[in-house]
């Protein structure tokens, strides 16, 4: 073991850190052991008998928690203590998930150097200990008759008990003798606590008990014997634990030594010190006996000698004259005269001493004299206090108090002392500048009469406080003022009963409260420009949807038409087109949404591969056809399923790949979904591109709203630069983080990471695609409450070629009136109608139905405003369900399907 009787392991995957921790640890005289690997260290901790592991959390491979589970699995390695050591696991998951692992510690790097060697120092010394303890049971375990042989012939009291009752199971003969008996067998069977002293009974008792539970294996500690005859012995008794023949059998093997004459002399040392010391020690106060003729020093105490900074020796050989302070005296030579005189036995005055070092010391000087049978004074007994502190103590406070009322005087803020019946005993002057009343006329009065009305009530709740004793901070009233105005008053006070006074600091806060009402304006404006806004979006949303809907509808309609290809070139690219500016809108929404608190996530079970995958899918058809490829690597470790928002994952990797088809121009496209290296409770989605690549200063804010490279990427490529500024504020919505690293002409990679709020597996959707048109099936009568004559045409024309039935109505008005005269089994209503809207149309509609008793006719809103909220206004209007403009044919004849019985459709019109 190269000299050293402990190993320590010192687990680390990097070696500059384990010749760091060896240097650290090289004063404890310890052998040092390194593994820088998990296997390695598993290996050491197998072969050698540590008394501590110093682990490292963050390793490849093998982590420091699987190490540690390795650990508690071997029972020669289970009670080895781990302090577990990291630099990039700081939260308090990590924490609890070491301490469950066996750690006896959680050390974050950078760590305090002494805080570890304190911490080490400690584990050894217990492993030393339990080492010492099973070397002394080998001993105790040799037999019983050497055992016997020991106890019988030791100067000492030695005993075997009983753990559970403290039954006396052997004695050698000096304990016997110790307490008076004959023979150690007339103590066998009676127990420990009929021998001893009722006082100890309870320590004698924690003391076994503290053995018995395993709280410690030795301990000793003094105590009380009654001796056979009842007198009472003092012993120093030092118990361990010793194993039986029996495994399950443990014993207390005790030793008593008696220690009551070392107590009687303790005991008398003690009276004379502290008598010794009340006459002539005591702390702080310097005391000397002198010579009443010569006035010579004859005995000085230390704390004389402190006080005058001479020593003993040097003070012999003066006299206290030459230490007085020459203006002190005359007073002092008065004084001791009349004690020589007989007139008094002594004096008590102040004065001063000039110390070795020349500064002045005050004191309490106390002099009494000693006198002879003869009636002459023998000696002169002086007691000499440094009051040097308590002198200081009352200049300054003198000092004080003068700056006190200088500051009384002159402080702006308002300072009041009042008596609890509310009247004013004393003001500063800023109250004559704040009320106006002079302080004459204010000093003597009652508050209260100067308390504004309304705010009387208040004020006498905070003076009950007082009188109870409270403290009221920060309570603010109005005072009058006498020019007829008011002025707000914030108080501090803080009562004083035992004078029955209250001391307050006030300030006028007039101004504060007048800026805090303009702020109150501003921030309602504020809210409602907010409003107004939302507004705007929702009037622009409902006017470019509502004609929206009807070229992206003729757009499709014209491509299942027979076109020529140039035809069908204008109508895709016409669609395309709609398709792009939509999609700007639903930006410019998602923002406002996103900028007014108001955009609410889902969390619902998804697969993250599967969405990546058809994200992928999706895209790969536009990537090819700019000559690129596209390709997709997913972890093996991938949840099946986690929680969270799948429409904006989506958003969010449209955004990401979209970009990457839109700035690379040849090379490939690569998405990758895994772990987050730096975090495995999280998922790290990544986009890399070859495409231009992003300047470095345009890094730093290409996630900014309306933010793009530069303008000639707008003018070139498009877009509104709101793509890249949604997808963070969605990410940070979902407790992630987005950044890019990229280099010009090079490429670019964007990530982002998602915490995994893993669940059970998701079911695929197996439902399959509706035909667009089926002339067999069941066919429904429908109302379309439409005021827009072209959204009309589109929507006939889109069931031009089914069984279905539609009847078309312009307004609100004429909706109610038909339901009430023709049975339908949908209704199509749009929001913004002429004479009543479709939300006060459904109201009449479910009124009239409850009213006559009517089943209830299926209502669908049509809404292009797409804003947030305006799915509940719908079902709050008694709508079953709602879609949001523009509506494709292919989602129409779906819903319709439906509703006709192929399927359900859920709140949003989603089949």
């Amino acid at each position: 073991m190269s000299g050293f009787d402990s190993r320590i392991l010192v687990v680390d995957d990097k070696p500059a850190n384990l010749l760091a921790m060896r240097r650290l640890l090289a004063p404890l005289r310890v052998e040092i052991l390194e593994a820088d690997s998990g296997q390695a260290a598993l290996s050491l901790a197998l072969q050698q008998e540590l008394a501590l592991i110093l682990l490292d959390v963050d390793m490849p491979g093998m982590d420091g928690y699987e190490v540690a589970q390795a650990l508690k699995g071997f029972e020669g390695t289970r009670q080895i203590p781990i302090i577990f050591l990291t630099a990039a696991f700081k939260d308090h998951p990590h924490l609890l998930r070491a301490y469950q692992f066996g750690g006896v510690d959680y050390l974050e790097k950078p760590f305090d150097d002494q805080v570890l060697i304190a911490k080490t120092q400690v584990f050894l010394d217990l492993h030393r200990a339990r080492l010492a303890q099973k070397h002394a049971l080998d001993l105790l375990a040799q037999g019983e008759a050497k055992f016997r042989a020991m106890v019988d012939h030791v100067g000492i009291g030695l005993i075997r008990l009983d753990t559970e009752y403290g039954q006396i199971l052997e004695a050698n003969q000096a304990f016997a003798a110790m307490l008076g008996y004959d023979s150690a067998n007339e103590l066998l069977g009676t127990t420990i606590m009929e021998v001893t002293h009722p006082d100890d009974l309870e320590s004698s008792r924690d003391a076994i008990l503290q053995l018995r539970d395993g709280q410690c294996t030795s301990t000793w500690f003094e105590k009380r014997y009654v001796k056979r005859d009842q007198e009472v012995i003092w012993a120093r008794v030092t118990a361990s634990l010793q194993p039986g023949p029996e495994p399950d059998r443990l014993f207390i093997v005790s030793a008593i030594e008696d220690i009551t004459e070392n107590k009687r002399l303790d005991q008398r040392l003690r009276e004379q010190n502290e008598a010794l010391g009340l006459f002539y020690n005591l702390p702080f106060i310097g005391m000397a006996i002198t010579s009443p003729e010569t006035k010579q020093w004859r005995s000085v105490n230390d704390a004389l000698c402190q006080m005058l900074g001479y020593g003993r020796d040097e003070l012999f050989a003066m006299t206290w004259e030459e230490l007085t302070h020459p203006e002190d005296l005359d007073l002092d030579l008065r004084q001791f005269q009349q004690v020589m005189n007989g007139i008094i036995d002594g004096y008590v005055i102040d004065k001063r001493f000039i110390r070795k070092d020349g500064q002045v010391v005050e004191t309490q000087l106390d002099v009494k004299c000693l006198r002879g049978p003869d009636g002459h004074v023998e000696r002169v007994v002086a007691t000499i206090l440094d009051i040097s502190e308590r002198k200081h103590t009352e200049t300054t406070l003198r000092k004080l108090t003068a700056d006190l009322d200088r500051f009384f005087t002159m402080s702006l803020d308002l300072l009041c002392i009042a008596d609890m019946q509310g009247r004013f005993l004393r003001l500063n002057r800023a109250w004559e500048q704040t009320l106006g009343y002079p302080l004459d006329t204010l000093q003597g009065s009652l508050f209260m009469d100067y308390v504004h009305p309304e705010d009387r009530e208040a004020t006498l709740e905070a003076m009950k406080q007082l009188e109870q004793g409270d403290q009221v901070i920060n309570f603010t009233n109005r005072y009058l003022c006498r020019d007829g105005s008011h002025r707000w008053i914030e108080w501090r006070s803080t009562p004083y009963r035992d004078k029955q006074l209250v001391y307050a600091v006030a300030r006028d806060i007039t101004e504060r409260m007048h800026l805090e009402e303009e702020l109150r304006h501003a921030k309602q404006r504020a809210e409602e420009a907010s409003q107004a806004k939302s507004e705007f979006l929702a009037n622009m949303s409902h006017e470019i949807r509502t004609p929206m809907n009807v070229v992206l509808g003729m757009a499709e309609m014209l491509l299942e038409s027979e076109l020529t290809d140039q035809q069908r070139l204008f109508a895709q690219t016409m669609h395309n087109s709609g398709k792009t500016l939509l999609g700007v809108i639903n930006d410019v929404l998602d923002f406002s949404r996103i900028e007014s608190g108001r955009l609410s996530l889902t969390h619902l079970p998804f697969s993250p591969a599967r969405v990546t995958e058809e994200i992928v899918h999706l895209m790969r058809i536009a990537a090819e056809g700019k000559g690129l490829t596209m390709s997709l690597e997913l972890a093996d470790d991938l949840p099946e399923a986690m929680l969270g928002d799948e429409s904006r994952v989506r958003q969010i990797l449209i955004n990401l790949l979209g970009n990457a088809l839109k700035f690379t121009e040849q090379g490939h496209i690569h998405a990758r979904v895994r772990r987050d290296p730096e975090a495995s409770d999280r998922l790290r989605f990544t986009v890399e591109d070859s495409g231009i690549g992003i300047a470095p200063e345009q890094q730093r804010v290409i996630f900014e709203q309306f933010m793009q490279a530069d303008t000639g990427v707008t003018r070139r490529y498009g877009g509104t630069g709101l793509g890249l500024s949604i997808s963070r504020r969605l990410v940070e919505l979902m407790d992630g983080r987005i950044w890019v690293e990229s280099r010009l002409g090079e490429g670019s990679r964007f990530e982002f990471t998602l915490p995994i709020r893993e669940v059970a597996r998701v079911e695929e959707n197996q439902d399959t695609e509706h035909p667009m048109i089926e002339p067999h099936g069941p066919s429904l009568t429908i109302l379309l409450a439409e005021d827009v004559e072209e959204n009309r045409i589109l929507f006939e024309n889109y069931l031009l070629h089914t069984t279905h039935r539609l009847v078309m109505v312009t307004d609100g008005v004429q909706a109610v009136d038909r339901i009430q005269k023709e049975r339908f089994d949908v209704v199509f209503m749009d929001v913004r109608m002429p004479r009543l809207d479709g939300y006060e149309a459904a109201r009449r509609i479910r009124d009239w139905e409850r009213a006559t008793g009517q089943p209830p006719v299926t209502i669908i809103t049509l809404s292009a405003h797409a804003m947030e909220g305006e799915q509940e206004r719908s079902l709050a209007a008694g709508c079953d369900h709602y879609l949001a403009k523009p509506i494709g044919k292919r989602a129409l004849l779906k819903v319709l399907c439906n509703l006709a019985g192929r399927g359900e459709m859920d709140q949003k019109g989603q089949p």
